[in-house]
């Protein structure tokens, strides 16, 4: 039953959900607008620079927020001819193995070694291509009507097909070719000449000359000033795949951004207001290898990095993500709002911190660690109006098997399943802190026995295994120092803004996963 006054059950508040994807659809289904009322601009991130394309790349750790930010800009922008392509929902493991399928792959021999080197920035040069058609229309066009309709053809871009990759293009595998399955005599432009002279064998044609084509035949297209074009793309880290696919799965999320460049800088060379946007995790991007050269200087030329860290804890703006959705939820039920939801629902402290230090310190100063900090103690508190200390200490365990599986994404998106199993056992029972030659010598021990451990030392070792663990906010350094003759305590993580650990210091196990890890 919903209190006709403040303050409200816990139950009645809406705090989120784990998924960003997961909460736009639930407020869609209650036709509610609290994530749109409660939304905080991340840290340093200019929007007017994302709403006009000169950004288009979200990067940021997991939970810091990417899917808000990107359906954010999607919605507060409905003159928008846009859609978000959602590879959660709509790439299986059978979709990327066919998209194997679609490409020249190309042996590289060395020295007694070699790998398959497969480049998939056509077929994605391809596919954005298809659907940024799809979001013009015959109304939009200013001028060049029949080059889009011939692009429209040559590209199958039928407009009632956004659910499917492949549709009706079949390619050969061993020279990149496209099935034509269309009467080149329906084309109206110079384009049908130029695809009659790069036919071959019948009624096939190299992926890559069609997809030149559609590029260099853009700018005679010119669009309505009032029909600015966006595709979003959304959930990249699931290509992260758990069938051993790791390798491949970089490379095609890699080419995606390097497409989405190629894509967006030949639009605003024509004129034409198209913007492909792409959310990214920073570990992935890192775990690319050979690549992250380039990626890197796309990101920082092109993209957002979203940090949250904040120093002063009363404005920090992850928490006051969680006040507007408080309020607005009062809002909703009862018309008003509390002035301070802090001192209205929440305890002090926990554990001798002030409440929004404490959830600010096991939720990594992102907004899904606070989150998840939050919606673990509603599972004792919801019948109540108020949280006490102890609904954040009885749920410190399953707080931490949240937590836990964050980090374990985060470590997947480097190590396949094997190895993240192993490098999580390297903690389990352990004492939270240590040393790296404590951290060394367990890693060594266990290579004895365990082939993942053995190909973690000869891979990438000890040290950068330790900088993977750092970056993503699973250990930090904390130790003693001494100044003027004072003893002082100091830390060092990477959500305070530290770029790489001290490996010589003493290292701590983030405090959310001390007990789930049963450490001593």
């Amino acid at each position: 039953m919903t209190h006709s006054a403040l303050p409200l059950l816990i139950d009645d508040i809406y705090f989120g959900e784990r998924d960003g994807l997961h909460e736009y659809m639930k407020q869609e289904r209650l036709e509610a607008n609290i994530l749109d009322n409660s939304f905080v601009n991340p840290p340093k991130v200019k929007l007017q620079e994302l709403y006009t394309g000169a950004r288009y790349i979200i990067a940021g750790p997991k939970g810091a927020g990417k899917t808000t930010l990107l359906w954010h800009l999607k919605r507060s922008a409905p003159n928008h001819q846009s859609k978000v392509i959602l590879f959660k929902s709509q790439i299986r493991k059978e979709d990327r193995d066919r998209l194997d399928k679609m490409i020249d792959m190309v042996i590289v021999e060395d020295q007694r070694k070699f790998k398959v080197e497969a480049d998939y920035k056509t077929i994605w040069e391809w596919y954005i291509l298809k659907n940024v058609v799809r979001l013009m229309s015959p109304e939009s066009i200013l001028s060049g009507h029949d080059i889009y309709k011939d692009i429209a053809i040559i590209l199958e871009a039928d407009k009632r097909k956004f659910n499917t990759l492949y549709e009706k293009m079949y390619l050969n595998s061993a020279k990149g070719q496209v099935k034509i399955s269309f009467d080149i005599g329906m084309l109206k432009t110079e384009l049908g000449a130029e695809i009659e002279a790069r036919r071959e064998q019948g009624d096939k044609i190299s992926l890559l000359d069609l997809v030149r084509l559609v590029q260099d035949a853009l700018p005679s297209i010119k669009l309505k000033v009032d029909y600015p074009v966006r595709l979003y793309f959304d959930e990249l880290e699931f290509f992260m795949s758990e069938d051993g696919d790791g390798e491949r799965d970089r490379r095609m999320v890699r080419d995606l951004l390097f497409a989405s460049y190629t894509t967006n800088t030949i639009c605003t060379a024509c004129g034409l207001d198209v913007v492909v946007y792409a959310s990214v995790r920073t570990e992935l991007l890192n775990s690319i290898g050979g690549s992250t050269q380039e990626i890197n200087k796309i990101v920082n030329a092109f993209g957002v990095v979203l940090n949250w860290y904040h120093e002063d804890v009363e404005t920090h703006p992850v928490l006051t993500i969680f006040s507007n959705k408080i309020q607005n939820s009062e809002i909703m039920k009862v018309g008003r709002y509390s002035e301070d939801v802090w001192k209205t629902y929440f305890p002090m402290s926990v554990r001798g911190k002030g409440i929004k230090r404490y959830l600010l310190d096991i939720g990594l100063h992102r907004p899904r660690g606070v989150l998840l900090g939050i919606i673990s103690a509603v599972g004792t508190a919801g019948e109540r109006d108020r949280f006490t200390e102890n609904d954040f200490l009885d749920t410190e365990e399953t707080y931490g098997a949240y937590m836990l599986e964050e980090f374990v994404d985060e470590i997947a998106a480097t190590y396949d399943e094997p190895a993240t199993e192993l490098i999580i056992s390297l903690f389990r029972g352990n004492h939270y802190a240590f040393t790296r030659a404590d951290f060394d010598g367990r890693l060594r021990k266990t290579s004895a026995t365990n082939k993942a451990a053995k190909a973690i030392l000869e891979r990438s070792g000890t040290d950068n295994l330790l900088k993977l663990l750092f970056r993503i906010g699973m250990i930090g350094n904390h130790f003693d120092i001494e100044e003027a003759g004072v003893p002082k305590n100091r830390q060092v993580w990477a959500v305070r803004g530290a770029t790489e650990p001290l490996l010589e210091k003493r290292f701590v196990l983030h405090q959310s996963v001390r007990k789930v890890l049963a450490t001593v």
